[in-house]
C-alpha cells in the first residue's frame, strides 16, 4: 500500500530545478511557545537566531496546531485531525495507549524514499507497546524521551527509585523559622552571576596570598558544593539530562556530520522546553508566575542559541545549502498570571494551552529553503499542522492526499505553489478541535451537564460551541464529574479579520453564519472516535528514569485501529480474540454508537 510515487529528485519548488541529491529536512517543534515569544511578532524576544532564519524563509503568519501536546504531534506527523482516531484529548498520566498502528506517518515515507531518518527529543505518542515507539515507526534511530510530562522523570532522578515525592506540608513553624533557613537555600540567578564574576579573581588572591598556619582548622565544605557533587553524581547513575536542549543540539551536529554525502537525512528534533510549575522551587510564594516567567525566558534563550550552533555547524559543513528547515511550537503557552499583558506569551490573542481560542492554538513558525525564490515575506494563509506534511511533499513534487494504510483521505492540504508563488491560499475551512462527552458503561457516576466541543472556522469566521477547554484526557480524574470537566457551556462567533482577539461575541448578531458553521461541523461529528482512555494502568509503574528513553515498553496491546458505527435497527456486529467492542452514548450523536478496537498481533 506504500507504493507512492514520491519523486524526491525534485528540489523545493516543483519543475524549476533539479538535484542528484534531494534535500535534507530539520523538523524542529518546539513545546509550549507563543506568537509573543519570537522576535519575529516581538522585537523584545529574545531569539535572534531563529529571526535571521525567519528573515530568510516564509514566516507562517495564521499558522494552527491542536491545543495540546500529543493531538499537535500526532497531527503533524500523520496529517489527519486527531479527532477521527480519538486522540482530540491526548494523553493523560494513567493512559495505556498510543498513536493507531494503521496511521502512516512522516519518517514512514521518508524513510522507504531513501532517508536516513532521525528522533531526538519528546515523543509522546505511546510508548506501552513496543510497536508504539519511535525506531517501530519508522525512525531509523531516536534518542530522548517517550514521555510528555517530566514531573515523574525529575522527582525519581533524585532518588533514584521509582516512586512519587511526597509535598512538602509548611507549617506555622517553617514560616516563622523562614529566616533562620535562608542561609541554606541556593542562589537567586542574579546573585550566582555576581558570585560567577567574582569567585575566580578571589581564587586568584588565595593562591598568590601566604599560606595560612597549620594549626587553623579546615573549613568545612558548603551546602552548595555538596549539593553539586552530590547532583553530579546522580547524573553518573541515571544518566545525561534529556530536557537539555544542548544535548539534542549536538546529537543533530552528529547526525549531519556523519551523514553520508549521497544520503538525504530527516531530523525530527522535539524540544522540550516548557516550564512545569510543579518543578519550580519556590513557587509556594507570591512570586511563583514571575519565577515561571523568567524560566521561561531562559528555556526560549538556550533554544535560540543551540539552533544558532545546529545552523552554523551546517553552513561550515556545506549543507545548509541542500537543507530545508522548518520551526513550529506544538501549541500556544500555558496560562500565566500576575504578570502585564504585553508580557504574556500569547499576547495580544484570548486563551492560552488547553482551549481552543486563538492563544491556545495559533502558534509561531517558519519555512526556511535556500530553493525559494521569494523568501523573507509573510504568509497569511490559514494553514495547518496537518497541512505541513502534504506541503512538505508537494514542494518536494509528490502530491500527497491520501494514507495508504486508512480508508479516509488525509485532512492536510498542499501550499506549496502559493507559498512560493504568493498566490490564493488553498484552505478555507479549518477545525480547531471537535470532541464529545462519550460516556462508557465503566463510569459509576451519573452524567449531569452534557458537555462537548467544537471549534471550526471558515474564512475569518470561527465558531466555538460547547467547551472552550479541553475535555479531560483521564476519566480518573474526572469520574466524580461523568468523565467531563465542569467549564462553561458556550456559544461564540468571532470575526478574526477584524478582532483576532476574539474579544466581541457577534453569536446573536449573526445567526445564520451561526447555522452555516454548525452544519460545516456536523459533517465532520459523525467521523469522531472516543478517547477510549479509561485510567486501567497509571504510567507511574512504568515512567523509569533509568530506562533509556526514560520509561518502560511492552506492558501493552497495540491498537490498529477504532471505527465507530451508529447502533440502529439493522445493526450488526462481530467479533473476535482480536478486538474488543465498546458502546458509547453522547451529546452531538442522537444515536449511541459500537465503537469496534482491532488490536495489532504484536504483543
Amino acid at each position: 500500500m506504500k507504493e507512492l510515487a514520491f519523486l524526491l529528485s525534485l528540489v523545493l519548488l516543483k519543475g524549476v530545478v533539479t538535484k542528484e541529491i534531494p534535500p535534507n529536512i530539520l523538523l524542529i517543534l518546539a513545546d509550549d511557545i507563543g506568537i509573543n515569544d519570537v522576535s519575529w511578532n516581538n522585537l523584545d524576544a529574545e531569539t535572534p537566531e531563529l529571526g535571521k532564519l525567519a528573515s530568510k524563509g516564509i514566516v507562517l503568519d495564521n499558522l494552527y496546531s491542536l491545543p495540546t501536546c500529543t493531538p499537535s504531534r500526532a497531527a503533524l506527523l500523520t496529517s489527519t485531525y486527531p479527532f477521527r482516531y480519538g486522540f482530540q484529548r491526548g494523553f493523560g498520566k494513567h493512559i495505556p495507549e498510543g498513536l493507531p498502528l494503521n496511521l502512516t506517518i512522516l519518517p514512514e515515507y521518508l524513510k522507504s524514499r531513501g532517508y536516513s531518518t532521525h528522533g531526538l527529543g519528546k515523543w509522546h505518542l505511546g510508548f506501552c507497546n513496543e510497536a508504539y515507539t519511535p525506531t517501530r515507526r519508522g525512525f531509523d534511530t531516536f534518542y530522548g524521551l517517550y514521555v510528555g510530562d517530566d514531573t515523574e522523570l525529575l522527582e525519581n532522578r533524585k532518588s533514584g527509585k521509582i516512586k512519587s515525592k511526597p509535598k512538602k506540608k509548611y507549617t506555622k513553624v517553617n514560616k516563622k523559622n523562614k529566616h533562620k533557613r535562608r542561609r541554606g537555600r541556593r542562589l537567586s540567578g542574579k546573585n550566582r552571576n555576581i558570585r560567577n564574576r567574582i569567585l575566580p579573581e578571589l581564587k586568584s588572591k588565595g593562591r598568590n596570598s601566604k599560606k595560612s598556619s597549620t594549626s587553623k582548622k579546615p573549613q568545612k565544605k558548603s551546602k552548595h558544593t555538596k549539593r553539586t557533587k552530590e547532583r553530579k553524581e546522580r547524573e553518573k547513575k541515571s544518566g545525561p539530562d534529556k530536557f537539555n536542549t544542548s544535548l539534542y543540539a549536538k546529537k543533530t551536529i552528529d547526525i549531519f556530520k556523519s551523514k553520508s554525502p549521497t544520503e538525504p537525512v530527516f531530523v525530527y528534533l522535539g524540544l522540550l522546553t516548557k516550564i512545569y510549575p510543579r518543578t519550580i522551587k519556590g513557587k509556594e510564594n507570591l512570586k511563583a508566575n514571575e519565577i515561571i516567567y523568567h524560566s521561561r525566558k531562559q528555556k526560549i534563550r538556550e533554544l535560540d542559541s543551540e539552533i544558532g550552533k545546529v545552523i552554523d555547524e551546517l553552513r561550515i559543513s556545506g549543507e545548509l545549502d541542500n537543507t530545508v528547515i522548518i520551526f513550529l511550537s506544538d501549541n500556544g503557552a500555558r496560562q500565566l498570571t500576575g504578570i502585564r499583558d504585553v508580557d504574556n506569551p500569547n499576547f495580544p490573542l484570548k486563551g492560552f494551552k488547553g482551549t481552543i481560542y486563538e492563544g491556545g492554538t495559533k502558534v509561531p513558525g517558519f519555512i526556511y529553503s535556500p530553493f525559494y525564490q521569494n523568501p523573507g515575506y509573510r504568509y497569511r494563509g490559514i494553514i495547518h499542522f496537518v497541512d505541513i506534511m502534504p506541503t512538505m511533499f508537494g514542494s518536494l513534487g509528490y502530491p500527497h492526499n491520501r494514507s495508504p494504510r486508512y480508508k479516509h483521505e488525509i485532512d492536510g492540504i498542499d501550499h506549496s505553489n502559493v507559498l512560493s508563488t504568493r498566490g490564493t491560499p488553498p484552505r478555507t475551512i479549518m477545525v480547531y478541535n471537535l470532541d464529545d462527552d462519550f460516556l462508557a458503561p465503566v463510569l459509576s457516576s451519573i452524567q449531569t451537564t452534557p458537555k462537548f466541543q467544537v471549534g471550526i472556522r471558515e474564512n475569518n469566521w470561527k465558531l466555538i460551541l460547547g467547551q472552550p477547554k479541553s475535555l479531560h484526557r483521564s476519566y480518573r480524574e474526572a469520574k466524580a464529574h461523568g468523565g467531563i470537566s465542569e467549564t462553561t457551556h458556550t456559544m461564540e462567533l468571532y470575526n478574526l479579520e477584524k478582532d483576532p482577539e476574539e474579544s466581541t461575541n457577534l453569536a446573536f448578531l449573526e445567526p445564520l453564519r451561526v447555522e452555516r458553521l454548525t452544519k460545516i461541523a456536523m459533517q465532520y461529528v459523525k467521523d469522531i472516535v472516543p478517547p477510549r482512555f479509561m485510567g486501567l494502568q497509571t504510567t507511574q509503574q512504568v515512567v523509569d528514569p533509568r530506562a533509556e528513553s526514560g520509561a518502560i515498553s511492552g506492558w501493552c496491546r497495540g491498537v490498529l485501529k477504532t471505527e465507530c458505527v451508529p447502533i440502529t435497527k439493522d445493526f450488526s456486529m462481530s467479533y473476535n480474540f482480536r478486538s474488543m467492542l465498546e458502546v458509547y452514548s453522547s451529546t452531538l450523536r442522537r444515536d449511541p454508537i459500537m465503537c469496534t478496537t482491532i488490536f495489532s498481533d504484536q504483543l
